[in-house]
Parts: C-alpha cells; structure tokens; sequence
C-alpha cells in the first residue's frame, strides 16, 4: 500500500504543545471517519521536539491528486478541527503558500 509523509512544526509554547497532544488523545470521531472515506488506511502522527511527523497509510482507490485535504469538504468537523490546529502548528519555512504541512519525499525503504 501507498504511504505518504509529511512534516511541520509545533509552535514554540510548552502549553499550546500539551494542548495540541490532548486533543489528539480524544480525536474526533468525524475528522479519522472522514480520513477512512477518503482512503486513508492508517495515520500515525509522531513528535520530536517542535518537529511533527506523520505518515499515512492509503489504499488503491486515494486520490493523489486532492490529497489529504480532501477530507475538509466532507465534514464540517473536519474544518472545524483544522481551525483548532492552526493555533498550534507553525508552517516550516519550506512549506508551500498556504501550507502547514510539508511532503516528503521517499529515500530508502527495505
């Protein structure tokens, strides 16, 4: 199966930090639904310092070209959560206009 990856960063604030793994702790049940009926499989979001990591495990059927975004339009939970993040993520300095997250590309896998 298909695996994408993407990185951004948290912004420099211990307490927006713990707020931001809370609410991963309780996430809601709309925003993973919508990322299933997109075709992501499974999505594991790690954490080194302010650097956040997350691959994304996608099936056959997942349109490359909308991407990850295209979970936005199907909830408006989905919007809302984003909303949210955005008080805790900071683009890095290589992300796209109007991007948090940026791709990464593959390396070496075995």
């Amino acid at each position: 199966m298909p695996k994408l990856a993407y990185t951004t960063l948290l912004k420099e604030d211990p307490e927006l930090q713990r707020q931001y793994r809370a609410y991963h702790d309780q996430a809601w049940p709309e925003v993973i639904e919508s990322f299933r009926r997109i075709g992501v499989i499974d999505l594991s979001i790690w954490q080194n310092g302010r650097r956040l990591f997350m691959v994304a495990e996608v099936g056959d059927d997942f349109d490359f070209a909308a991407g990850l975004g295209a979970y936005l339009a199907l909830d408006p939970r989905c919007r809302e959560w984003e909303g949210i993040m955005d008080r805790f993520q900071e683009a890095p300095a290589d992300a796209p206009k109007g991007e948090k997250w940026v791709p990464l590309e593959p390396l070496f896998s075995f």
